[in-house]
């Protein structure tokens, strides 16, 4: 897929007016410019600014896979943390499941914050723990035509992004609907199993999806300590292609942080030793697909605790 932007047409739909909850001293961002869509060969993105007339805040959905859960990304100034803090509350309006979030922090080329939450998903306002798919899936699953659905009507349900706790002001970003937004995340996510090879119609409706036996899958020391601290942010997340048979076929790294020789020995050891169920079709049919997880998923439990 070639790198490509886009632009959405603004929701036609007012805005729906400030509850109580937006009013308790936040600061309220609207839209100041339509979404612009960025797709590349293993990424899709969503991007939109917002202004509270002083300053702008900028939020981008991002997914790497046809799976729920997506990177969320703010940047600006504008959300101001507390000193400390490590965590941010993070929900979509009306709220679902308000959590508390970790997230990475950096700086963008012009100076304005960014922050980075991972495993975002709008259909209950949670996180997906760290490597929820590294073990065998639940015996029963929604499809991922009904797990679409289910997204995209969540996503019209919500009117804004409220970021609380953590904050020395609570921001709201009245995002409105965010159906729209969900369903060309969706279809860019099937988009790429193309790019990859694989059958997206196919993908639609699995009765199973790929998995490995329990872990570890690394040796012990292939990610050095003094390198845990650049996994934050759900970066440098792992995608293995898998063959029908449960073979590895390829191995990529998304956002990668960690150095080039860390991910090779990554990649080497799972392509080398990793053995796969693999998925099945609507029918019981072993499928070509893939596998997605964060480092740490790959790993074995801390010394003293197992």
């Amino acid at each position: 897929m070639k790198k490509t932007t886009l632009w959405l047409a603004a929701a036609a739909a007012a805005l729906s007016p400030l509850t109580a909850h937006a009013q308790d001293n936040a600061r309220v961002f609207q839209p100041s410019g339509p979404w612009t869509a960025d797709f590349g060969d293993d990424y899709c993105r969503l991007m939109r600014s917002f202004s509270d007339g002083r300053e702008t805040v900028s939020i981008s959905f991002e997914k790497i896979d046809t799976g729920p859960t997506m990177r969320l990304m703010v940047l600006g100034n504008a959300v101001s943390i507390y000193r400390g803090s490590d965590q941010i509350g993070v929900d979509f309006v009306p709220s679902a499941n308000p959590r508390r979030l970790p997230f990475a922090r950096s700086t963008s080329t012009d100076g304005q914050q960014l922050l980075i939450f991972s495993g975002v998903m709008i259909d209950d306002g949670s996180a997906a723990p760290a490597g929820e798919n590294a073990g065998p899936p639940p015996a029963t699953i929604p499809t991922a035509a009904e797990r679409d659905a289910q997204e995209l009507a969540r996503g019209t349900q919500i009117t804004a992004l409220s970021l609380t706790s953590g904050l020395t002001t609570p921001v709201r970003i009245e995002t409105g609907s965010l159906r729209n937004a969900m369903e060309v995340l969706q279809t860019c996510g099937y988009d790429l199993l193309s790019i990859w090879g694989l059958d997206p119609e196919k993908h639609r409706t699995l009765s199973r999806p790929a998995f490995p036996p329990p872990g570890p899958h690394l040796a012990n020391g292939t990610i050095p300590f003094g390198e845990f601290s650049r996994l934050a942010g759900g970066s440098n997340m792992v995608r293995v292609m898998i063959s029908a048979e449960g073979r590895p076929t390829a191995c990529e790294i998304h956002y990668p942080t960690l150095s080039a020789n860390v991910n090779t020995r990554i990649c080497a050891q799972i392509m080398d030793n990793a053995r796969f169920q693999p998925a099945l079709d609507a029918e019981g049919q072993p499928m070509a697909s893939y596998w997605t997880v964060p480092p740490f998923a790959l790993m074995g439990p801390p010394p003293g605790r197992r």
